[in-house]
């Protein structure tokens, strides 16, 4: 008969240091050491931790188009490449405190400039486990995100267990959400930065 491991997880409430991806960086180093230092083994951060959300108050700024060209090339300029230096120092903090991170960063393509998309990437002891682009960013997030290819919706394999997740709203799409049951996830992890009562409910 299977048994199944008790694995704590923690969701990691925490605010980035806005458009500073060096300092957030420092930040979920710190935040995933005392995570470990109590027991966790498995650390969630929120959607675009790094190095912010794009909320509404941003969208709608963005949206006049008008003395908003210094933002997006700083929230370029901010955000990570994937696999990058950043997910290499994931991987050093993980296997330095035996623990799983999964985070959502704001993720570019150096080598095809452009694009950013909205993305959850699994880090574990020994490397990046997972990619996943957000398969339709929500309301303003278009603003400022690409669509994902939906190609990336498996679990994977952690030390912790299977898994699997979307991102904030992508839980309420069915489909997506029955990809990722295909794979059977054992653990499912759903980043946001939506703390409204619907999100919440």
């Amino acid at each position: 008969m299977p048994s199944f491991e008790t694995v704590r997880v923690a969701a990691v409430q925490a605010t980035p240091v806005i458009l500073d991806a060096d300092a957030t960086a420092e930040k979920v180093v710190r935040l995933l050491g005392e995570a470990a230092g109590e027991g966790v083994r498995l650390a969630v951060l929120p959607e675009t931790f790094v190095p912010l959300y794009p909320s509404n108050v941003w969208g709608r700024a963005a949206a006049a188009f008008s003395g908003f060209d210094e933002l997006w090339e700083r929230l370029w300029e901010q955000s990570v490449d994937v696999p990058g230096p950043f997910t290499e120092l994931l991987t050093a903090v993980c296997a330095e405190h035996a623990i799983v991170c999964a985070i959502g960063v704001n993720e570019r393509e150096s080598s095809r400039p452009g694009t950013l998309y909205n993305t959850l990437v699994v880090v574990g002891p020994d490397g990046l486990l997972h990619r996943h682009r957000k398969l339709m960013p929500t309301m303003q997030e278009r603003l400022f995100h690409g669509i994902g290819p939906g190609d990336d919706l498996a679990p994977v394999d952690t030390p912790v267990g299977r898994v699997g997740g979307l991102i904030c709203w992508e839980n309420r799409m069915p489909l997506a959400r029955w990809a990722v049951y295909q794979g059977g996830p054992q653990i499912w992890v759903a980043p946001t930065a939506d703390d409204s009562d619907g999100w919440l409910a």
